[in-house]
């Protein structure tokens, strides 16, 4: 997880990416090994955290999700879910 923006006031806001890593499945295609998405588990790892990003309501926070989206390049595949993020520092 990485914070790509906050501030510092009384009233806080921001957002927050969480990546969860999938693996490519490797398949042979024209007796080639080719790296492709693991689609059934892609879906699993977004069922299962989905549900516990989103709607999270408390009276210091709420954090609720953006986005949802696959990335995908040479080496790696994930689950990429932005989180809106609103806060009181009370400090």
């Amino acid at each position: 997880m990485n914070a790509v923006t906050i501030n510092n006031t009384f009233f806080q806001t921001g957002a927050f990416n969480v990546n969860c890593y999938v693996p490519y499945l490797k398949v042979k295609i024209n007796a080639i090994d080719q790296n492709v998405p693991n689609e059934i588990r892609l879906k699993v790892v977004s069922n299962k955290v989905k549900p516990i990003l989103e709607r999270r309501f408390t009276g210091k926070y709420n954090i609720d999700i953006e986005f949802e989206q696959t990335i995908m390049d040479g080496n790696d595949c994930y689950i990429n879910f932005r989180l809106k993020l609103n806060a009181f520092n009370n400090n």
